[in-house]
């Protein structure tokens, strides 16, 4: 494996990642939104603990009680014209489906990819994704998502590749 992908670049952008938590949690700001409120807590490499996102576990307080954001973060390109990486899937699916020993609970719970770099036009067709799939009846996102016409093929890609795996169903 490349020295970016095992040591010192990765370490030193998780880092930065935390550092940017750690702001918000001594600033007392919401920047997960208001539902989960303040960051209070930030735990590394939690995969003992049954983390399938381990580099770093959020715990936020808020109105609704202690809520967790898992984040895997990545320094290099994960996220291409081709969609997701497939152990980044398999991992959001296994976590989602509930590991032996899984603390994620899905109703009250997030999963979080933090990325230090992706192309634009990849950026611009996620966030378009992401902001209907906010807004719009998931079966009505699922259909324009998947047919062409209806999207750019870069948006088809990243939606398709975030599928649950066989495996998995």
């Amino acid at each position: 494996a490349a020295v970016r992908s095992t040591g010192g670049s990765g370490y030193s952008f998780e880092d930065s990642c935390a550092g940017f938590f750690m702001l918000d949690l001594l600033a007392s700001r919401q920047v997960l939104g208001i539902d989960f409120g303040v960051v209070s807590r930030i735990d590394f490499q939690v995969q003992e603990s049954g983390w399938l996102f381990d580099d770093l576990l959020l715990t936020a307080s808020g109105a609704t009680g202690d809520r967790r954001v898992a984040v895997s973060v990545k320094s290099s390109g994960q996220v291409t014209s081709n969609g997701f990486p497939t152990d980044f899937v398999s991992a959001a699916w296994r976590q989602w489906h509930g590991t032996i020993g899984c603390p994620f609970r899905r109703d009250h719970d997030l999963l979080m990819l933090i990325v230090g770099e992706v192309a634009n036009a990849v950026k611009n067709a996620w966030d378009q994704f992401s902001s209907e799939a906010s807004q719009a009846d998931p079966i009505r996102v699922a259909t324009r998502f998947s047919t062409v016409g209806q999207s750019s093929e870069l948006a088809r890609n990243l939606f398709a590749s975030l599928r649950c795996p066989s495996d998995l169903h």
